[in-house]
C-alpha cells in the first residue's frame, strides 16, 4: 500500500531564496505569465517582491495562503490586474436582541485543545554542564559542550557520535555535515550522521564565525579575508579581502552577504565599527567602501536595509543602512540600551530595551510608530507572529501580546508565569510556549490569550551561558543547566 501511494505522488517545487542563478531563472520563467506584459524583467521584479515577502513571513512564523499573499501584493506594478482576491465568505446574519438590555457577545476563536508536552526520549546525560543549546539539521541534533561536539538522532535520541575539537566556537551545520576549525584553523567537515571526516576544504577559517547557506560555506579567516566555498565539490568560489577582521557570523540579506568588521585603524580586538556588503555569487563589494559606524553592538540584515544598534557617547542609537548602496537611510536615538538585536518584520523594526519597553519603528523613515511599557525589565527580543508582538518579561514575569500596528494589548490578561521569563517564547501552531526561570513550561492560545493546562516543570536552562533552545517540527530541543539533552513534543 505504501508503494501504491508513493507511485501516485508528484513533487512541485518553486525555489524563492534566489542565491543560485539557475533557481532564479527557473522561478522567473514560471512567474512571467502573472505579469502585465509577460517579460523576463517583470517576472524578475515579481520574483524579488516574493523574496521580500518571504523574508518578512519567515522570521514571524507566518501562515500564508493565496488570499493573504494576494492581499499583500495588491497594487504591485509587476502583478497582472486579472489576478484578484477570492470573495470573502458572507458574514452570518445575527438575530437582533429581543430586549434592549441584551448584548451580542463578540465571537472569539475557540482555543484548540492540546495534550501535555511529551518526552520523545529519556533525558540524555552525555553532556557537560552548561552545554550550548542544540542545533537541529536533517534529523540530527548537534550539541557543542566544551571542547567536545556530540550528535544525536532527532527522533529517538540515540547517540550517534562524540568528537573532540580544537576550539569551542559554535559550528556551522548544513549539507549533511558539520563544520569546525581544526588545530591549524582549516575547515574540517564531519558527516552529520557518522561523525566521519569528509573531504577537506581549502583555506582557513575562524572557528564559530562560519555560516552554511544552501550548499556554500561562508567563513572569515584570521587575515582579514572572507571566503565562499562550495561544500559538495570542496571548490573555492571566491575570496574577498575585508581589510580587517570579521567579528560575527555573516548574515544573508537576499542576494547580499553582510558582515560587521572591526573598526578601521584600531588595535585588534577593539570591537566592531564597520559594515560591508558583498554579492553572494561573486564576492564583489556592493558598496564603494565599508561604512564606518563606531560602537556596533547588535545588528540585523534584510534585503532592504541593515539595522544596527550602536553605543555612542550620548547613548544608544539605531541606524539603518540601505543594503543595495550602503547609504544611511536614517539614524535615531534610543531611550535605553536594547537587550538584543532588532527584529525586522514587514515595514517595521521592533526592539526591546532594558527599561521594559517595546519599540515599533518605521523601517523606511525611522519614525516611531508606537512605544509600550510591558514591565520594569525585559531581557529578550520580541517575537513577531500572526500580526502580534510577543514579549517575554523578566520583571514582572509574564508574556504580553501586542498588536503589531497599534501596540494595543491583544490579550485580556498577560500570560503570567511562576518566575521571570528570560528566554523568548515559541509559537507552535496556535499555541505560544514559554518557560519561566523556575523551569515551568507555560502555554497560551495565541488568538485569545487563554492559558492552557500544561504539566512540565523541568525546563531549566541558562540563556546567558547556553543560548536559546530550538523548536523544530513542533519539538522543543534543549539542554538543561546540568547537561541533560531533552526533546519535548509540543503538538
Amino acid at each position: 500500500m505504501t508503494w501504491r501511494l508513493l507511485s501516485r505522488l508528484s513533487v512541485v517545487e518553486l525555489r524563492l531564496e534566489g542565491t543560485r542563478k539557475e533557481d532564479r531563472s527557473h522561478s522567473v520563467g514560471r512567474l512571467q505569465h502573472l505579469t502585465p506584459s509577460g517579460t523576463p524583467a517583470e517576472g524578475d521584479a515579481l520574483f524579488s517582491a516574493l523574496v521580500e515577502k518571504a523574508g518578512t513571513y519567515a522570521p514571524a512564523g507566518a501562515t500564508v495562503n493565496r488570499q493573504t499573499l494576494l492581499a499583500d501584493l495588491q497594487g504591485l506594478p509587476g502583478l497582472r490586474d486579472g489576478i484578484v482576491l477570492l470573495p470573502e465568505p458572507a458574514a452570518p446574519v445575527t438575530k437582533a436582541p429581543s430586549k434592549p438590555s441584551e448584548a451580542v457577545a463578540p465571537q472569539r476563536r475557540t482555543a484548540a485543545r492540546i495534550g501535555p508536552p511529551r518526552e520523545l526520549w529519556p533525558p540524555k546525560r552525555h553532556l557537560l554542564p552548561g552545554a550550548e543549546q542544540p542545533q537541529v539539521c536533517e534529523g540530527t541534533v548537534v550539541v557543542r559542550h566544551g571542547y567536545r561536539m556530540s550528535a544525536f538522532d532527532a527522533l529517538t535520541g540515540a547517540a550517534l557520535w562524540t568528537k573532540h575539537t580544537a576550539y569551542r566556537g559554535r559550528p556551522a551545520v548544513g549539507g549533511g555535515a558539520v563544520y569546525v576549525a581544526d588545530k591549524d584553523r582549516y575547515p574540517l567537515p564531519r558527516d552529520l550522521r557518522t561523525g566521519n571526516k569528509r573531504s577537506p576544504l581549502p583555506g582557513q577559517i575562524v572557528d564559530g564565525l562560519a555560516v552554511h547557506h544552501r550548499g556554500t560555506l561562508y567563513a572569515p579567516d584570521a587575515r582579514g579575508r572572507l571566503h565562499a566555498t562550495d561544500t559538495a565539490s570542496a571548490t573555492r568560489l571566491w575570496t574577498a579581502p575585508t581589510g580587517t577582521l570579521v567579528t560575527a557570523p555573516v548574515q544573508m540579506a537576499g542576494s547580499a552577504l553582510v558582515a560587521v568588521l572591526e573598526a578601521d585603524a584600531q588595535p585588534p580586538g577593539a570591537g566592531p565599527g564597520q559594515v560591508l556588503a558583498l554579492d553572494v555569487d561573486t564576492g564583489t563589494p556592493r558598496w564603494p567602501r565599508p561604512v564606518t559606524l563606531p560602537g556596533i553592538e547588535q545588528w540585523t540584515a534584510t534585503e532592504q536595509a541593515v539595522h544596527l544598534v550602536r553605543h555612542a557617547a550620548a547613548g544608544h542609537r539605531l541606524t539603518a543602512l540601505d543594503t543595495a548602496s550602503g547609504v544611511r537611510r536614517w539614524d535615531r536615538s534610543l531611550p535605553d540600551a536594547p537587550v538584543a538585536k532588532p527584529v525586522a518584520a514587514g515595514d517595521t523594526v521592533y526592539l526591546t530595551t532594558r527599561d521594559g519597553t517595546v519599540h515599533a519603528i518605521d523601517a523606511t523613515t525611522g519614525t516611531r510608530k508606537w512605544i509600550v511599557r510591558v514591565g520594569t525589565r525585559v531581557t529578550v527580543p520580541p517575537v513577531v507572529a500572526q500580526d502580534l508582538v510577543l514579549v517575554a518579561g523578566h520583571t514582572p514575569g509574564r508574556v504580553t501580546a501586542l498588536h503589531t500596528r497599534t501596540g494595543e494589548p491583544a490579550w485580556p490578561k498577560a500570560g503570567v508565569g511562576k518566575g521571570a521569563f528570560v528566554s523568548t517564547p515559541h509559537l507552535v501552531g496556535d499555541t505560544v510556549w514559554a518557560a519561566d526561570r523556575t523551569g515551568r513550561l507555560h502555554a497560551w492560545n495565541i488568538g485569545t490569550g487563554r492559558p492552557l493546562s500544561v504539566r512540565y516543570q523541568d525546563a531549566l536552562w541558562d540563556v546567558d551561558l547556553q543560548g536559546t533552545p530550538t523548536v523544530t517540527d513542533g519539538v522543543l530541543y534543549f539542554v538543561t543547566r546540568g547537561g541533560d539533552l531533552r526533546a519535548l513534543r509540543l503538538t
